[in-house]
């Protein structure tokens, strides 16, 4: 797995695991799926990396899933065009993830760990 990525992250580790993401910027969503019944919310995003395109750090990643086991869960309107939604920005107050989207809409979760998942 790449050496960024990391598994199963816990509350402690979610504002540093991001920032070193660069916040996913630029990342393109794939697919997104909330199971209310198991208080999961999933991403599958295309290159988690897209912020650093043309940096040594640099490394291109296909498709990645993460899996949030929240507590709460709320959205706003989300918009795309063509069928490009991008991540803008993940902003991190302790267990309060708030996934901005590009060109409109967020979601805010308070969550207690997620799963990252690089997918073949």
């Amino acid at each position: 797995m790449n050496k960024i990525l990391k598994s199963e992250i816990v509350k402690y580790e979610f504002k540093k695991y991001f920032d070193r993401l660069g916040g996913l910027h630029d990342s393109v969503l794939k697919n997104m799926l909330i199971n209310f019944n198991l208080q999961t919310f999933e991403l599958v995003i295309c290159d988690p990396l897209a912020n650093f395109e043309g940096y040594k750090e640099y490394e291109y990643i296909e498709n990645v899933k993460y899996t949030f086991y929240f507590d709460t869960i709320y959205m706003t309107d989300i918009e795309y065009d063509q069928g490009n939604l991008f991540i803008y920005d993940v902003i991190i107050k302790d267990s309060l993830i708030e996934i901005v989207f590009s060109p409109c809409g967020k979601v805010k979760t308070n969550i207690k760990y997620f799963i990252c998942e690089v997918l073949k």
